[in-house]
């Protein structure tokens, strides 16, 4: 159906209101004359000649039946909308994207799951008490403790990435994205963080046990720590083995022993990592010993701002598992 301008059918009504007839202005203008009779009887019953919206094509489902297809996917937040619209008791064949449209609608969206370690009532409970406990501490408290971790880096990164490009260029050399089998050629870093911005990186053995372990506290800690500082480490067993803290004890290392377990969300340095893979990925190291380099100069390029804003972040990360009653927070 033709759509005339708004000009056009303003100009119409104006040599309507001169006395001329419809087929005249219809002649003029190169129109049916039952349009123009139809423009006409719109304008002296609106007053306008603007177009209105129209109604378009009705939904296919009811008010009714849309609810129902939103209740069968919050049984089963993981089903596809094919398997919604097939489990859901509605007889009407309706397509998958009409689904989807009516579930964003909804506000049930589809978004990427985020993965979190796995945690049992004892690990719950412990995470709250742990929160409740350390939340008194002040920003002054916590820049005290020097926070630590280990980090795989592959040579290949593992992350989703999207590309923009043209149709039919799907596999174009310089379009795919590389993989190899388990990520290519990794490496093992331990590393720890103050609250003044100092660090350390220290390349350790693929597999850490105590006494690799030690050695690493030997080379990384050692520099890093003074009497002022408590220590943080995780629940890993070569952490917690006998041998190794007889040999923080030793050493007169003040430990945060009660650290909760399955809690990365609330050590701050795994910020750092993600930062740390990004940056190296991206240079695209070719070999084991461009790893390791791109990883050094990588790890204290960063700015110290970043640290000072992990460390303020702290007391926030405490408020957020404990609002969530020990379960996991966004961090």
């Amino acid at each position: 159906m033709v759509r005339y301008s708004k000009e056009v059918r303003q100009a119409i009504i104006t040599k309507l209101q001169e006395g001329e007839t419809q087929r005249s202005v219809s002649r003029q203008f190169k129109m049916s004359q039952p349009s123009v009779r139809d423009l006409w009887i719109k304008f002296q019953s609106m007053g306008n000649v603007e177009n209105v919206k129209r109604s378009g094509r009705p939904p296919k489902l009811t008010i009714r039946e849309q609810r129902i297809l939103c209740r069968e996917c919050l049984k089963d937040p993981f089903q596809s909308a094919k398997t919604i619209q097939m489990r859901s008791s509605i007889d009407k064949n309706v397509s998958p994207c009409t689904v989807r449209r009516i579930l964003r609608a909804g506000g049930l969206l589809s978004r990427r799951t985020v993965h979190k370690p796995f945690l049992t009532t004892c690990n719950i409970r412990k995470r709250k008490r742990w929160c409740r406990e350390y939340f008194r501490f002040e920003a002054k408290d916590w820049n005290t403790v020097i926070f630590s971790d280990e980090c795989k880096l592959q040579m290949m990164s593992t992350r989703r990435m999207l590309v923009r490009r043209r149709i039919g260029s799907r596999l174009q050399n310089n379009l795919v994205c590389r993989t190899m089998k388990y990520g290519g050629y990794s490496i093992m870093l331990w590393g720890a963080i103050k609250g003044d911005g100092s660090r350390v990186l220290i390349k350790c053995p693929r597999t850490l046990n105590s006494s690799g372990y030690q050695t690493v506290l030997d080379e990384g800690l050692t520099p890093l720590y003074d009497a002022s500082n408590i220590f943080m480490q995780d629940n890993a067993p070569c952490h917690k083995s006998a041998s190794t803290l007889a040999y923080l004890e030793r050493k007169k290392v003040c430990l945060l022993s009660d650290w909760p377990p399955q809690s990365p969300d609330l050590n701050i340095i795994e910020n750092l990592w993600a930062q740390l893979k990004r940056k190296v990925s991206e240079r695209f190291p070719r070999n084991s010993s461009e790893l390791w380099n791109f990883a050094k100069e990588e790890w204290y390029n960063i700015h110290n701002d970043a640290i000072y804003k992990l460390f303020d972040s702290i007391p926030r990360r405490l408020k957020a598992v404990i609002k969530n009653h020990g379960r996991h927070c966004k961090y």
